[in-house]
């Protein structure tokens, strides 16, 4: 509730110094809370009030995120041929500024829109080429996330051994980052191909693991959604709604990004203060 309190008052700031880029974050925000709330049309109609904004701007980290989002959305409609064309557009931004960390961004997203579609060839291709970049930039939680996909697609092909090979090195990632959300999926995965294998030993002893970490992974989202409808409840009441909620779509809120979020919400502070600060000194100087 501090957090809530804190970033409605930077939302109040942000309207009366007409901070467009954070208002655009803000609605993109919010196209993610209403995605988590499971109200897909609301959360399209921030993201497009976001891209709005951001397309004036010239924002295109922003408007490639938007993109990023609102094709999350329609791939949750069942809309693949709309998901396909914005993942698209926000590789082609991303290409444009040379951002390879969104780049594998997207090309991940783009292999699991084709797992979905079972175009298992194409989706392990855009997986093989965003496993390569997040090697490069020594990016251990995009390579686990990848790892794990690139060992899901191998075990709907029936490649038992390739897909082990994957899910165990994604599951040991996973160890070292702390993360509930792969832990959980990891385990999962290893026990059906234990079972595959008819290694029953393993795979009882990953399958009590899975249930470990989704006992775990439940309490968060629990409590994210709770959150998540805090902020709806505001909005209804006519109060201004929060800006800073970065939810991690198929992952559970990592350490990393609370911390950061929280260093966002003291410089935004320190911006805002100075802001007024400055305008103050305008105004007596004038007298």
């Amino acid at each position: 509730m501090k957090l809530l309190r804190i970033t409605t008052k930077h939302l109040t700031i942000y309207k009366e110094i007409e901070s467009q880029k954070n208002i655009a974050a803000t609605y993109g925000n919010l196209a993610v809370v209403f995605e988590y709330l499971d109200k897909p049309d609301l959360s399209l109609e921030y993201s497009f009030k976001a891209l709005d904004i951001l397309s004036k701007s010239k924002d295109t980290l922003g408007i490639s995120n938007g993109y990023t989002n609102i094709g999350n959305t329609y791939a949750d409609l069942g809309e693949y041929n709309l998901c396909r064309n914005y993942f698209i557009k926000a590789l082609y931004l991303d290409s444009i500024s040379m951002d390879t960390g969104r780049i594998s961004t997207d090309y991940n997203n783009l292999g699991y829109l084709h797992s979905v579609l079972k175009d298992h060839t194409l989706a392990l291709k855009y997986y093989q080429a965003s496993l390569s970049i997040d090697k490069q930039l020594g990016e251990a939680m995009g390579e686990c996330i990848t790892r794990f996909n690139i060992g899901n697609v191998n075990y709907e092909l029936g490649e038992i051994s390739k897909a082990l090979s994957y899910a165990l090195s994604s599951y040991r990632l996973a160890q070292e980052l702390h993360s509930v959300n792969y832990l959980m999926k990891n385990s999962n995965l290893l026990s059906k191909i234990y079972t595959k294998k008819n290694n029953d030993k393993e795979a009882y002893r990953y399958f009590e693991a899975y249930k470990t970490w989704s006992d775990s992974n439940e309490l968060r989202q629990e409590k994210a959604l709770l959150y998540a409808r805090q902020l709806e409840s505001q909005g209804q009441k006519g109060k201004p709604l929060v800006d800073t909620l970065v939810q991690e779509k198929n992952a559970s809120i990592d350490a990393r990004l609370t911390k950061l979020l929280r260093v966002l919400i003291y410089l935004g502070t320190i911006f805002c203060v100075v802001f007024l600060v400055y305008k103050l000194y305008l105004l007596f100087t004038k007298r």
